[in-house]
């Protein structure tokens, strides 16, 4: 838990790109504007051949390159850390990051129910209702020209029968975290309501690496002080999921971080603390450890509500500035 604040702006995550994160099964560095161009003059010139030729043999090759192109074969929903210098598994961030996983898992979630994705219902009817469009359509050129209702027939064919494949979409969402991030923010900007921010808001990200890229399966919230003692390390809120009859609750707690032998627990285990909330201590590995959680009893207590989460964090921080406090006050006296 090495004290990183001064390196916490060059730590900050920045997207390299603001095309969508879909993944392409062909092609997949090139950008989405350019690879609809490339799309819309495929099927352009497969229609004009179509047309000029009044047969849909010499057009469908192309609508098929075209079709290719839009082969989508996922979501992408790791965030971008290119940008991060890897230390630990622990990765200091922006706290505007995790909004941005919030807005992921959202994107995401809008992204899986598309017309064209035939494992829902809104897809399932778009599917039908394409489908019985064609077969009008055909039926009713096929009264004025046989040529043209076998184009409309074919291609509309080659789309349905093709997006059948592609539109069958699957997604790795993380519910867990979502829920851990969403009661982050809310903690936060429930305590900012009721009280002032004085230390530096930031965040921090649990890395895992899978197959080449590193995606966030935890988070932090964290405050620190630039401006206090070098050993105090900071105030961090962190959310645990606690399931009962297999629905998910959120327990959220704070602790106070700084290196051993600096009088951390003694100077806090003495400041009044709300009736619901409860104090405890920890030293390991030369790390003296104060935690600020809920009080819980045999059946109650497994569920934090983010106004319950805001006053933890506030006792917190309070403590914290006391422990600055009185470290400043011995400081002028020597």
């Amino acid at each position: 838990m090495a004290k990183d604040t001064a390196n916490a702006d060059a730590l900050a995550l920045q997207p390299e790109s603001k095309d969508p994160a879909i993944s392409f099964r062909l092609f997949k560095s090139l950008p989405i504007k350019q690879r609809m161009y490339w799309v819309a003059a495929f099927i352009a010139l497969g229609l004009i051949l179509q047309i000029a030729l009044l047969s849909a043999l010499p057009g469908l090759p192309f609508i098929f390159i075209a079709i290719l192109l839009t082969w989508v074969v996922g979501f992408d929903n790791k965030i971008d850390f290119h940008h991060m210098r890897v230390d630990s598994g622990w990765e200091q961030v922006d706290f505007s990051r995790l909004k941005d996983i919030g807005q992921l898992d959202t994107d995401i979630k809008h992204w899986d129910t598309s017309l064209w994705d035939l494992s829902n219902a809104k897809g399932l009817m778009g599917f039908l209702f394409v489908g019985v469009l064609i077969l009008l359509t055909w039926w009713g050129l096929w009264e004025i020209s046989i040529p043209l209702g076998n184009i409309i027939a074919a291609d509309g064919a080659l789309l349905l029968i093709s997006q059948w494949f592609n539109g069958m979409r699957r997604v790795d969402r993380r519910p867990d975290l979502v829920l851990k991030v969403d009661h982050l923010l809310k903690t936060v900007e429930q305590y900012q309501e009721m009280g002032t921010l004085t230390g530096k808001l930031g965040a921090q990200l649990l890395l895992n690496e899978s197959q080449d890229q590193r995606v966030p399966v935890d988070a932090k919230a964290m405050v620190t002080y630039p401006d206090g003692p070098e050993y105090l390390y900071g105030v961090q809120s962190q959310v645990v999921i606690n399931r009962v009859q297999g629905r998910p609750y959120p327990y959220c707690y704070s602790v106070i971080v700084a290196k051993a032998g600096h009088d951390l627990i003694k100077q806090t285990q003495h400041l009044r603390l709300s009736s619901n909330i409860i104090r405890e201590t920890q030293t390991k590995d030369g790390v003296d450890v104060v935690i600020f959680r809920q009080r819980t009893s045999r059946t109650s207590g497994y569920h934090t509500k983010v106004k319950t989460s805001a006053l933890i964090l506030g006792a917190a921080l309070q403590n914290a500035e006391a422990y600055i406090d009185s470290h400043r006050k011995t400081s002028t006296r020597k």
